[in-house]
C-alpha cells in the first residue's frame, strides 16, 4: 500500500512512540541498520557490448531500533537537505520520524542529485535570481525579501537563509523526466521490500511524505 501524508501531521500523530522508546531530542538515536542503493534505471548498449547504467535514483535509509512497521519514503522538490535539518540547526524529519520508530528513506530521483548519472546529455547555465524565485516557490512571501507574517522560517537568521539558499539541485522539469521518476519510485517500494529493509518485522505499506512541508520547519518544538 502505498499513501501520500503530510510529514508534519505523521509526526504528530507518533509523538507517543518518543515518550514510550525513551528517545526524547537530546537522546542518541538507535539505529540498526542503514545503507543505499539504487532503484530502477536504464542500460544503454552498442553493438561492440559495451555499455551505460543510467536514469536510476538513488536512496539512503536508516532503520530505528524496534522499528515500526511503515517506511517512509522522503522525496524532495530541492535536494535531500531539506529533510536532514531545519535551516536553523534543529532536528530535520529524518531524525524526528527515526525517533519516532519509523524507518526513513531519502530519495533522488534519476537525474537528481546523488543519481545524476544520466541516459541523457544536459548542459547547467547558472541562473541569476532563482534564490528570490526560490523565496516565493516556498511561499515565504511575495517578493524578497518581504516575509509573510507568522511564517516559522528563521527569518531573522542569515546564515539560515544562505544555507537554504545553497541546498539546491540541477532539476529538470519536464513531463517526461517526471514520468521517469515516478516510475523509479515505484521499483524502489519494491526493492526495499526485497533486500533493503528491516531486519526485525515485515512491512506492511509504504508512505511518501514531500518536500513542501519541509521548507516550513518549525523553529519551535511544542507540537513535535
Amino acid at each position: 500500500m502505498k499513501k501520500v501524508l503530510a510529514c508534519g501531521a505523521l509526526a504528530v500523530l507518533a509523538t507517543g512512540y518518543v515518550t514510550a522508546q525513551g528517545q526524547g531530542a537530546s537522546t542518541p538515536i538507535m539505529i540498526q541498520k542503514q545503507g543505499s542503493f539504487a532503484a530502477g534505471g536504464t542500460i544503454l548498449g552498442d553493438p561492440n557490448g559495451r555499455s551505460l547504467h543510467c536514469d536510476h535514483g538513488y536512496v539512503d535509509y536508516q532503520i530505528p531500533v524496534n522499528p515500526r512497521r511503515v517506511n517512509l519514503v522522503m522525496w524532495h522538490s530541492a535536494a535531500a537537505h531539506a529533510f536532514l535539518n531545519r535551516w536553523d540547526g534543529g532536528d530535520g524529519y529524518q531524525s524526528i520520524f527515526l525517533r519516532r520508530g519509523y524507518p526513513v528513506y531519502i530519495w533522488d530521483g534519476p537525474q537528481i542529485g546523488r543519481a545524476n548519472w544520466g541516459c541523457t546529455e544536459h548542459a547547467y547555465k547558472p541562473g541569476i535570481g532563482r534564490d528570490q524565485g526560490n523565496f516565493t516557490a516556498w511561499r515565504f512571501g511575495v517578493k524578497y525579501p518581504e516575509w509573510f507574517e507568522g511564517v516559522q522560517f528563521p527569518k531573522d537568521d542569515a546564515e539560515a537563509w544562505n544555507q537554504a539558499s545553497r541546498a539546491r539541485y540541477l532539476e529538470f522539469d519536464t513531463i517526461e523526466n517526471a514520468q521517469m521518476q515516478s516510475d523509479a519510485a515505484a521499483k524502489l517500494s519494491r526493492c526495499s521490500k526485497r533486500r533493503h529493509c528491516r531486519t526485525a518485522k515485515s512491512t506492511r505499506s509504504v508512505q511518501y511524505c514531500g518536500s513542501a512541508a519541509a521548507a516550513e520547519f518549525r523553529s519551535d518544538k511544542r507540537k513535535l
